[in-house]
């Protein structure tokens, strides 16, 4: 990832949303492919599994550097600034805004005890991009400013707890 094509810069940095950006590495395109079906499952906190993307080559470069023994496949969700900092007003500090977005999960994991798991809605993924071909997975159903049914309920529970 020495420099990136003209594509995935447009991709990432389109200029035109006012988003934050993370990435997240899987090994294999099927996982990356399942995440844009479903949404992203993550365990307790939203920032455990994946890193912002910011529009610095420098930046970028040792990031991936870092992450790319995850895998081959970077999965980047984008979030409307403006509904994060929303919500984030709402809340408790402790609590992340991604966790109002995202659905709690009820199944049991045995690996991993009392980790909360909860899945952030596919409209969060903007795609991802395959590391070694540059090649970019759009997903048709990506809307940064899009609100998941419960977000008000989610709000009020998050800020008494």
């Amino acid at each position: 990832m020495d420099e990136l094509s003209e594509d995935v810069k447009q991709f990432l940095f389109p200029g035109n949303e006012d988003v934050e950006m993370y990435s997240h590495r899987t090994i294999s395109k099927e996982i990356a492919d399942k995440i844009i079906s479903d949404g992203f499952k993550y365990y307790d906190s939203f920032q455990k599994t994946t890193d912002e993307i910011i529009n610095d080559m420098v930046y970028l470069r040792y990031w991936d550097t870092l992450r790319k023994h995850y895998g081959g496949h970077i999965v980047v969700i984008a979030i409307s600034r403006e509904l994060l900092r929303s919500i984030q007003k709402e809340i408790h500090p402790k609590y992340e805004a991604q966790q109002v977005l995202s659905t709690p999960l009820i199944d049991f994991d045995e690996n991993n005890g009392d980790e909360m798991r909860y899945i952030l809605p596919k409209q969060y993924v903007k795609g991802y991009i395959d590391r070694h071909t540059g090649e970019i997975t759009r997903n048709k159903e990506y809307n940064p400013s899009y609100t998941p049914p419960g977000m008000e309920g989610a709000i009020k529970q998050l800020y008494t707890s």
